[in-house]
């Protein structure tokens, strides 16, 4: 099986819109930090509308489960809410080798809030919904795998280039529903154990 998430191409590309600031991924534990400090979500929790561009129940359906993937390893909670700025969607581009990305907008110079997250599908890309992690046939991506990752990205954590953390969801060429004890560590250190 094949997936790359990687976030970064000539249109799909990460954005760490800090105030003139650039963010960078630190590699012990892979958080994205800004000016030495990690940028994280304040209250513990964040909102998400999953309806952006996606017209079918069964891909919200598998962005819900994703996010759950995350709550129950950190003191950290993703709410469903169709009024929320941080939106799911779905685009086609041909000319990106991106299958998906997410963006990250930041609000502070000190970079300590995040104003606004947007992930897209990119549907030039074979998505399906898998009944497993192992289930989707080669050259098809798994939704819920894709919004794992991605939703990792959205907590602040960059890729883990380790090679004894390729089976992790962070892992930038990983196909994976199961956060590897590098993931769960690194989330911890930001949002602490649940």
């Amino acid at each position: 099986m094949r997936a790359c998430f990687l976030v970064a191409s000539s249109f799909f590309a990460v954005l760490f819109i800090i105030v003139g600031v650039t963010a960078r991924s630190a590699e012990a534990g892979h958080n994205v930090s800004c000016n030495g400090q990690h940028v994280r979500w304040h209250e513990g929790q964040a909102t998400f509308d999953y309806r952006q561009g996606i017209a079918s129940t069964s891909w919200r359906n598998e962005i819900i489960y994703a996010n759950a993937t995350w709550d129950r390893h950190a003191e950290f909670d993703f709410v469903a809410d169709v009024t929320s700025d941080n939106d799911w969607g779905a685009m086609f581009n041909p000319y990106s080798t991106t299958p998906a990305a997410a963006w990250v907008y930041t609000l502070r110079a000190d970079c300590s809030r995040i104003v606004e997250v947007d992930t897209v599908f990119n549907t030039a890309f074979d998505w399906q919904v898998c009944s497993s992690e192992s289930a989707c046939p080669d050259d098809v991506y798994d939704v819920r795998s894709g919004a794992i990752h991605e939703f990792g990205h959205w907590l602040q954590l960059g890729h883990s280039h380790w090679p004894w953390n390729r089976d992790c969801v962070m892992w930038p060429q990983q196909y994976d529903r199961t956060l590897c004890d590098h993931d769960i560590e690194a989330i911890q250190n930001i949002y602490g154990e649940s």
